[in-house]
C-alpha cells in the first residue's frame, strides 16, 4: 500500500493501514495521558446528553483522559451520569483563563455538542459562554491542536452574525487552521453551503466530514485538487440524535493518536515491519484516515445496537458499542 493515494484504497486496506499507522499498541511504561488527552466542550441547562455521548465514545475507544468543559447548570447532570470523565463547570464564567488552561493541555478538543444557540435564550445568558467558546476555537488553531467543529458550533460558523465572520477570518487561513475537521450532518451542511456558495474553497486545507448515506470526506489543497473517501458500508437504517456525537468523541481520541504519533517519537505503532509505520505521507492522510475510521466505527456500532435492539435502539445502545467494535475491528 505505500505510496498509493488513500482514495484507491479499499474498505479492508484502508482499516489496515489504520491498524499499522494510527493504532498505537499499549505499552508497560506509558505513562496516563500519553494516548489521549480530549476535551469536549458543550453542554448547557437543555442539552446534556451530547457532550456526555461524545467524551464517553472518546473514553471507550481507548483515550486515556476525558474531560467535558460545559456551563455551570450542566455539570451535575453530566457528572450523575458517569463518574469517569472530568467535567469542568466553567464554561459560560466571566473570565475564560481558567478553561483556556485546561484546553493547552489537550491532544484533541472537540467543540459544539449541547452548546445551545443564543437565539433560543431570551435572556442572553449564553453570552459568556459562546465568547468563550470563540476565544477556545481561536487558541486551538493558533496553538495548532487537533479541533473537530460540530453542531452548534457549526451553527456558530454559517449563522451566528456575532461571531461568523471572525470564525470564517480564523479558519480561512490555510495555515493555521489545517488542523480543523467539521462534521456537519446534512441539514448543518446546506447552512454552510448557504453561508459560504465556495465551502471547500474558501476553507482549502480544512478536512470537513460530511454525515449522510454515504459519508463523504473531503480535503481541497491548497493546489486547488481534492482528495475524497467515501465510505458506504452498511449500518443502520435507525436514526438517533446523538450519533452524530458519538462519531465526534471517536474521531477525536484517533485526532488525539496521530498528534502524539507524528509528533512523539517515543510513540510507535505496531509495525508488521520498519517501513509499516511509514506509510502515511503527510499530516493530511493522518486526518483523513482517522474520518474515515471514525465513520467506519460509528456505523458499525449502529449496526450491532440495530440488531439487538431494533427499531426500540437508543443512542445509548450505540454508544455502549465503541468498545466492542474497536475491539472486533483493531
Amino acid at each position: 500500500m505505500s505510496g498509493k493515494p488513500l482514495s484507491s484504497l479499499s474498505h479492508l486496506q484502508l482499516i489496515k493501514l489504520a491498524k499499522k499507522t494510527i493504532i498505537p499498541p499499549l505499552k508497560p511504561h506509558y505513562y496516563k495521558g500519553q494516548l489521549g488527552k480530549v476535551c469536549v466542550v458543550g453542554g448547557c441547562l437543555d442539552y446534556t446528553g451530547a457532550p456526555y455521548f461524545s467524551a464517553h465514545a472518546a473514553a471507550l475507544f481507548g483515550c486515556d483522559l476525558t474531560h467535558v468543559l460545559c456551563e455551570y447548570n450542566a455539570a451535575q447532570v453530566i457528572k450523575g451520569y458517569t463518574p469517569n470523565l472530568m467535567v469542568h463547570p466553567y464554561l459560560n464564567y466571566k473570565e475564560n483563563d481558567k478553561n483556556i488552561q485546561l484546553i493547552k493541555r489537550m491532544q484533541c478538543v472537540v467543540v459544539g455538542p449541547g452548546l445551545g444557540r443564543r437565539d433560543n435564550t431570551p435572556d442572553n445568558t449564553l453570552d459568556n459562554m459562546y465568547r468563550n467558546v470563540v476565544e477556545i476555537i481561536e487558541y486551538c488553531i493558533d496553538h495548532m491542536i487537533p479541533l473537530i467543529l460540530d453542531a452548534d458550533a457549526l451553527y456558530l460558523l454559517s449563522n451566528d452574525l456575532e461571531y461568523r465572520d471572525r470564525l470564517c477570518a480564523k479558519l480561512s487561513s490555510n495555515d493555521s487552521s489545517k488542523n480543523t475537521i467539521l462534521t456537519p450532518n446534512i441539514i448543518e451542511l446546506k447552512r454552510l453551503l448557504s453561508t459560504y456558495p465556495d465551502l471547500y474553497k474558501k476553507f482549502s486545507n480544512l478536512v470537513i466530514l460530511e454525515k449522510g448515506e454515504t459519508d463523504r470526506i473531503k480535503l481541497l489543497h491548497k493546489d486547488g485538487t481534492t482528495t475524497e473517501l467515501h465510505n458506504n458500508e452498511s449500518g443502520s437504517w435507525k436514526r438517533v440524535g446523538g450519533q452524530g456525537d458519538t462519531l465526534t468523541g471517536v474521531l477525536a481520541t484517533l485526532l488525539s493518536w496521530c498528534n502524539v504519533i507524528e509528533n512523539n517519537s517515543s510513540i510507535k505503532v505496531e509495525a508488521d515491519d520498519e517501513n509499516d509505520g511509514k506509510l502515511l505521507k503527510d499530516h493530511n492522510e493522518y486526518r483523513l484516515l482517522a474520518c474515515y475510521v471514525a465513520s467506519t466505527v460509528v456505523r458499525n456500532c449502529s449496526k450491532l445496537a440495530y440488531k439487538e435492539h431494533g427499531r426500540s435502539m437508543q443512542t445509548t445502545d450505540l454508544n455502549d458499542n465503541v468498545g466492542r467494535v474497536y475491539n472486533e475491528m483493531f
